[in-house]
């Protein structure tokens, strides 16, 4: 068992200076944030493991400040669960919008225009709903450079 929990710690450690790393390119680079959604990177960065669905979960890493995982209501006791880096968890209802959470993240951590990455494996209707939901504010960038990076 301590053997167990070491070995968390050490993952979460990892994940944190992941982040920061990120953070840091971000900020050279300019770009606002970078957007996950389910999949490899959103574990690799957060420990979140999450199946893609017709539900949008995705994760806002800014630039500076705490990440922000937007999941369904249903979702975010699992999600808070397995979220091992902090941060905060905003559920929406099937009367809401992801998109208009994900913007409501982006503009709580100070990046109300200017470009914003999403990771290449994002579907395009949630870089979409994103774009739609901030009437144009951000310039959409390839965050493939930063991911590699990292």
């Amino acid at each position: 068992m301590i053997l167990d929990q070491g070995f968390r710690i050490e993952l979460v450690e990892e994940r944190l200076a992941r982040i920061a790393k990120l953070q840091r390119l971000m900020g050279d680079q300019k770009i606002g944030a970078l957007i996950l959604e389910s999949g490899s990177s959103l574990d690799y960065f957060t420990g979140v493991q999450w199946r893609r669905s017709e539900r949008t979960t995705a994760a806002v890493i800014p630039a500076r400040g705490e990440v922000v995982v937007v999941t369904p209501a249903f979702e975010e006791p699992s999600i808070r669960e397995t979220l091992t880096v902090g941060g905060a968890v905003r559920p929406w209802n099937e009367d809401e919008s992801p998109f208009a959470r994900l913007v409501g993240a982006l503009r709580d951590r100070g990046v109300t225009s200017g470009p914003i990455a999403f990771e290449s494996t994002t579907r395009l209707f949630i870089v979409d709903g994103v774009r739609d939901a901030s009437a144009g504010a951000y310039k959409v960038v390839s965050g493939d450079a930063l991911v590699k990076a990292v």
